[in-house]
């Protein structure tokens, strides 16, 4: 579906999550009752009901039962050094940079020392400058 929002207002710079209220969009929605009957009789609902089961019994096959995990999972924007989690994980450095094109220019440096013991993450909003800031 596509929507035309006037003057939308976001969270942050990359626009992830719309924070403009619904009544604000300046047009509405209303869905007919043979269109909802035609989706309930479609299938659609039992097809999205079985994905989200798989989903679950695949997120619960994953757990590591006990064992020392090397790569974290579900962590968006996570690019993990190759050995953290292994033995030689002491050794490992996450670099964490404000925002996604701070990371690119973090990840190109990595790339020429090499990604077994750097990896990056990219923090969101602006860090806070302690130097000038009461203990508050």
């Amino acid at each position: 579906m596509n929507s035309l929002i006037t003057n939308p207002a976001f969270d942050s710079q990359t626009k992830e999550t719309l924070n403009t209220k619904r009544a604000n969009f300046g047009s509405t929605y209303e869905i007919g009752d043979s269109f909802m009957k035609a989706i309930l009789n479609s299938g659609i609902v039992e097809l999205i009901l079985k994905v989200a089961e798989a989903k679950e019994e695949a997120k619960l096959g994953k757990q590591n039962n006990g064992k020392k995990q090397i790569k974290l999972f579900g962590i968006k924007k996570l690019d993990d050094a190759n050995k953290a989690g292994s033995k030689d994980s002491e050794r490992c450095t996450l670099i964490l940079t404000e925002g996604d094109s701070a990371k690119s220019l973090a990840l190109a440096g990595i790339e020429v020392v090499g990604r077994d013991f750097y990896g990056c993450f990219p923090l969101r909003g602006k860090f806070l400058n302690v130097r000038e800031a009461n203990m508050k």
